[in-house]
């Protein structure tokens, strides 16, 4: 039987033109569990339940609630909006992935091409 690990859509709440959303959407539509990290439990989140997903309520900036979120996962798609303290977002998840040995994490980054 194949491992069946949930994928982690990070910013599955936010605005980034609906993105992460339809990526929820699509990948459960497809079969595949998802863990929808969002960062406050609102009407956002209950819809992404509703779905189907797994929703973990955290903060991209603390290393807990991203070492939580990643417990089990293989893979990552990261999207946020645009904001300050995004590049520390994006490094504190990519530190956290690693340090949880996620073999060959995805990470997309809509907003810059330099995340692999």
């Amino acid at each position: 039987m194949t491992e069946r690990n949930p994928i982690l859509i990070a910013g599955a709440g936010g605005q980034v033109g609906g993105v992460s959303r339809v990526m929820v959407d699509m990948l459960l539509e497809q079969g595949h569990p998802v863990r929808a990290f969002v960062r406050r439990d609102d009407e956002r989140a209950q819809s992404l339940r509703q779905a189907g997903a797994e929703v973990f309520v955290g903060d991209l900036l603390k290393l807990a609630d991203v070492a939580a979120a990643l417990k089990g996962v293989k893979r990552i798609y990261f999207s946020m909006t645009p904001q300050p303290y995004y590049g520390d977002a994006l490094t504190v998840m990519a530190a956290a992935a690693r340090a949880q040995g996620t073999s060959r994490p995805s990470c997309t980054c809509p907003t810059t091409s330099r995340c692999t």
